[in-house]
């Protein structure tokens, strides 16, 4: 049964990591939330401490997994890009042309592996929203 990795790095966006955790556990997709250092509680961008499913350590074979979730909040991608064995497990989950989703700031971990060439990426240039939300009342 194909599995997801979401990867829970020490500043991750709470609401990246775990929107995406809940809407696919309710629809009976398997995920596992992978906390990249030895210790399996994380704590978001905003003090919210998650206890993950699993270390980087006790992910072992990766041919179960069809997909990798990136989520962004900083320091979190910062940390997930500066982490050899993350960028090892994206670069290889992406070479066995599976599901890479890398939400808001976690692009950055693709830029490490030079990931970007010929991929089709979904985007927000927050500089055009910026434009055409000047002087609006929300």
């Amino acid at each position: 049964m194909d599995k997801v990795i979401v990867f829970l790095a020490e500043g991750f966006e709470e609401v990246e990591a775990l929107t995406v955790v809940d809407y696919l556990r309710r629809v009976n997709v398997i995920v596992d939330t992978v906390s990249i250092t030895e210790e399996k509680k994380v704590k978001g961008a905003h003090d919210i401490i998650v206890l993950a499913d699993k270390t980087i350590a006790e992910l072992g074979n990766l041919e179960n997994y069809s997909t990798v979730v990136i989520p962004g909040g900083m320091p979190g991608a910062a940390n997930l890009r500066d982490n050899e064995k993350v960028t090892s497990i994206v670069k290889e989950i992406y070479e066995k042309q599976k599901l890479v989703a890398a939400i808001c700031a976690g692009p950055i971990v693709l830029q490490r592996e030079l990931l970007f060439q010929d991929l089709k990426m979904n985007y927000l240039d927050l500089s055009i929203l910026e434009k055409r939300l000047r002087g609006m009342v929300i």
